[in-house]
């Protein structure tokens, strides 16, 4: 799935230019099963010869991105088909940058609603923002987005160690 660490523009085009800082991206995990062709399955990517893929939990994990353009494209990829669990990586992520103190490389709160409302998922599980000491954006600055959203039902918030339980559809 699409993402990138640098912001368009001057810095997005000099950082293509040297390199400066790694490409990133995210993943789209689909859990199911294969069964017969013919057999009537609503959505997926197909199986092997002879058998189709029926997809019964759909989990997308956003990467280390900030919220470019580039993520408008997911909507268009799934056709529709539902996001059921998005693991958001968050925390405002910071390195140096040549002409200011700090470069954000991944989502703060804000753009992790963004994000929320782009891709529509079920539930969400911020990730990733308390990892480093270069993190801009607490788990408290999502929080807040989130409520100011009204999407705090759509949010599960996990300790350390915690675990996510859920059920692939059949």
């Amino acid at each position: 799935m699409p993402g990138k660490h640098v912001p368009p523009g001057p810095l997005g085009v000099a950082n293509e230019l040297l390199g400066a800082v790694p490409p990133t991206n995210g993943w789209l995990v689909e859990l199911g099963w294969t069964k017969p062709a013919g057999s009537a399955a609503p959505s997926g990517s197909g199986g092997g010869e002879g058998e189709e893929f029926e997809t019964g939990y759909r989990v997308y994990i956003s990467g280390d991105t900030l919220f470019v353009d580039e993520l408008r494209e997911i909507p268009k990829r799934l056709q529709g088909d539902k996001i059921d669990l998005m693991l958001a990586h968050l925390g405002g992520t910071t390195i140096p940058g040549p002409h200011m103190p700090l470069l954000m490389v991944t989502m703060d709160g804000r753009q992790g609603v963004q994000l929320m409302r782009l891709v529509d998922p079920d539930v969400t599980v911020p990730i990733h923002f308390d990892d480093y000491d270069v993190m801009l954006s607490s788990l408290d600055d999502f929080k807040k987005e989130v409520a100011a959203a009204g999407l705090e039902d759509r949010v599960v918030y996990l300790d350390r160690g915690e675990e996510f339980r859920f059920a692939v559809k059949k």
